[in-house]
């Protein structure tokens, strides 16, 4: 399967990495045959070690917030300006 076919979402709409979708599709290419659901929890895998990584960013950058600026925080954690702002107004 070639990069053009692989899926470019995930089950929750979010997109994916091109090393993701990657992944994805070795999985699906030796496991598809013997478990056909296999794939969507593959899937469903990725996904969640995303949102953990997301979590985990957010986590950072609330306790960076009364040490440092914004701007400085999206960089480290990979979090929008905006992100962080609204974190910022909620403590």
């Amino acid at each position: 399967m070639k990069y053009a076919h692989l899926p470019q979402v995930g089950a929750s709409g979010h997109p994916l990495k091109p090393d993701e979708a990657k992944r994805l599709q070795q999985f699906f290419a030796k496991w598809e045959w013997l478990e056909p659901n296999a794939v969507q929890v593959f899937q469903r895998d990725l996904e969640l070690t995303q949102e953990g990584e997301q979590q985990k960013a957010l986590q950072i950058a609330r306790q960076l917030l009364d040490v440092l600026d914004v701007e400085t925080i999206s960089q480290k954690t990979g979090l929008s300006v905006a992100e962080i702002r609204r974190l910022s107004s909620k403590a």
